[in-house]
């Protein structure tokens, strides 16, 4: 997965449970105890201790948005996004089969704010549910949420979008704030900078939020 966004981007990746007899317990004090750990290696490990209410509210991540096919070899949707809008949700996934797919936000006709390179194996064990914030502004022509399908023929995606107002918007802005200031966070420089961060076996998904609010207004890049 590959990301590209000025503002924030919060995706939740759901991982495909393991079997009973590898669901076992990566204890966080194992891992800040252990003295060799790679430089690169975040002191967190994410053991499903505790769990976000975002992962359980509806509201942050429907599953039950209207959904639309896209056909594999390159095919698109595109979303034109009301005036004053400022959050859209996205839910990504396939009928099993691969899920290769590019979101892009574009502010007029040539300048993409936002965009996240989506791959992986299995598009309907591991789907994809995004809430992306952006700017509401029109200066540069209406803003458009652009969805493509890889060249490759044989891989669709079923794709549900839906653009909050801007009372929602509000609503679980607080929301995400709040998870922001009490949540671990891993500070990464750039320069092609990796960090890493151990998923214990029995966690079913991962809710990532990318945010460069602490550390200046420059785009957020990674991969």
């Amino acid at each position: 997965m590959k990301i590209g966004s000025s503002i924030l981007a919060i995706i939740l990746l759901p991982i495909a449970a393991t079997s009973a007899f590898s669901q076992r317990n990566n204890a966080q004090h194992e891992l800040n105890t252990a003295n060799t750990l790679p430089k690169n290696q975040f002191f967190y490990a994410v053991t499903g201790n505790e769990s976000s209410e975002l992962s359980y509210d509806p509201s942050a991540f429907p599953k039950n948005l209207p959904m639309q096919l896209i056909q594999g070899g390159n095919s698109r949707l595109t979303y034109k996004m009301p005036l004053g809008a400022d959050r859209v949700q996205m839910l990504i996934q396939s009928n099993g089969r691969p899920l290769k797919a590019r979101v892009e936000l574009w502010c007029g006709p040539i300048r993409r704010t936002h965009f996240l390179d989506i791959s992986n194996m299995n598009g309907q064990e591991t789907p994809v549910r995004a809430c992306l914030k952006f700017k509401a502004v029109d200066s540069a022509g209406p803003q458009t949420l652009q969805i493509n399908t890889s060249e490759d023929s044989t891989f669709p995606a079923w794709v549900g979008v839906d653009v909050m107002t801007p009372e929602r918007s509000a609503e679980r802005q607080k929301v995400f704030d709040a998870i922001w200031k009490s949540s671990t966070k891993i500070y990464s420089q750039g320069d092609k900078t990796i960090r890493s961060v151990p998923i214990a076996d029995n966690v079913k998904s991962v809710m990532l939020l990318v945010w460069s609010k602490d550390v200046g207004k420059k785009v957020v890049q990674g991969q």
